[in-house]
């Protein structure tokens, strides 16, 4: 009774389930309760997954994949993904569908990142449905089709990928008609989840004013909130000159930057050397806007 139970589950996990010693290379991958550690969570992913554990075949995978308690490899990422997902998971499909989209150890192949998606879709899996969206946007492995994007954006329910995919086709009029309203919606429910992408599509219809009221400091705080959450775009316009932005938002992101104690020029809406350096040190901060 005394042991903690992350030790506890370790005894447990080493004498009796295969399935437990897999949950525990995830706890140990990704420190949930346990202190991190890759050592760890690649002993207990090969314990597992040589008695077949498609979940332990899949995170040897993403411990090749980033180089966590392994040289990175991304073929024998690669290796480990199709054992598990020939043993049906899902998450190791999906991991898949990435690896040829964007060319992870292989060349990139949209035909097969699409079929990899599709089967993972066929589980009913959220995050692929909406991956299949982005490929039929795109016209990525197969011909462009705005409508059968919206489709499957609007089958992928409420996570961000699908929500940030409806987001851009209300934004652009593509399959649907323009509506910057819903657009401005879509960009704040995925940006609540987490989509740095969305939070900066969100900044720029507020700045705008489309879809809704103009609002500087709305926009302001977005847009430092999605160059933090690692929106690349983000981050290479603050750290530009912001010009196509209106003065008012420039003049609200110097407020926000002040207020982080970080900036100390005029808050006049001129984006200069000082802006750009006082939003680089908030970027790599752990400070966030309230």
């Amino acid at each position: 009774m005394d042991a903690d139970p992350p030790a506890q589950g370790v005894k447990i996990a080493r004498r009796i389930t295969p399935a437990a010693q897999a949950n525990l290379g995830y706890l140990y991958a990704r420190g949930l309760g346990v202190k991190q550690d890759y050592d760890k969570a690649r002993d207990f992913y090969e314990q597992a997954a040589a008695k077949d554990i498609p979940a332990a075949m899949g995170g040897l995978g993403d411990l090749y994949a980033e180089g966590h308690g392994v040289a990175k490899d991304e073929g024998k990422a690669r290796l480990w993904y199709e054992k598990a997902a020939a043993k049906d998971h899902v998450s190791a499909m999906n991991a898949l569908g990435r690896v040829y989209l964007f060319g992870k150890g292989v060349a990139v192949d949209f035909v097969k990142a699409r079929e990899w998606f599709e089967k993972a879709a066929q589980k009913n899996d959220a995050y692929a449905m909406a991956q299949l969206g982005y490929l039929y946007l795109n016209g990525q492995g197969l011909a462009a089709d705005a409508a059968k994007a919206r489709e499957w954006f609007e089958k992928s329910g409420d996570q961000t990928s699908g929500l940030l995919g409806l987001g851009l086709l209300y934004d652009r009029g593509q399959g649907v008609p323009m509506d910057h309203t819903k657009a401005r919606s879509l960009y704040a429910r995925a940006g609540d989840l987490g989509s740095a992408a969305a939070l900066h599509n969100l900044a720029i219809l507020e700045d705008k004013g489309r879809g809704g009221s103009v609002d500087p400091r709305a926009a302001a705080r977005h847009e430092l909130a999605a160059a933090k959450g690692g929106s690349e775009v983000a981050k290479r316009q603050l750290a530009g000159d912001m010009g196509s932005w209106s003065e008012a938002t420039r003049s609200a992101l110097q407020q926000e930057l002040k207020t982080a104690g970080l900036y100390s020029g005029p808050i006049n809406g001129k984006w200069g050397a000082d802006s750009v350096k006082a939003a680089e040190v908030y970027i790599s901060s752990a400070r966030s806007p309230q």
